[in-house]
């Protein structure tokens, strides 16, 4: 099993920087929240949505390359 999730997921590593680089697009669009028309909120939330996806991923890629679950990690670092 943990093969086939190795076969479908990208390296941790990708994942992080897409996920920085999408946090980072939301906060310049969220610096602006006073003058946030409608092509900029539809944006934001775009982004947000893309966020959520990407903390997904990248809690199978880390089970993928680890074998080690998000929660079982959250709890250690707890």
């Amino acid at each position: 099993m943990a093969t086939a999730i190795r076969s479908i997921t990208r390296d941790v590593s990708a994942v992080v920087l897409d996920l920085a680089t999408t946090r980072q697009r939301i906060a310049s669009i969220s610096a602006d929240v006073n003058g946030m028309d409608d092509s900029k909120l539809a944006a934001w939330d775009q982004l947000d949505d893309r966020k959520f996806a990407l903390e997904g991923e990248l809690k199978a890629a880390i089970f993928a390359q680890t074998g080690v679950s998000w929660d079982l990690l959250e709890g250690v670092m707890a």
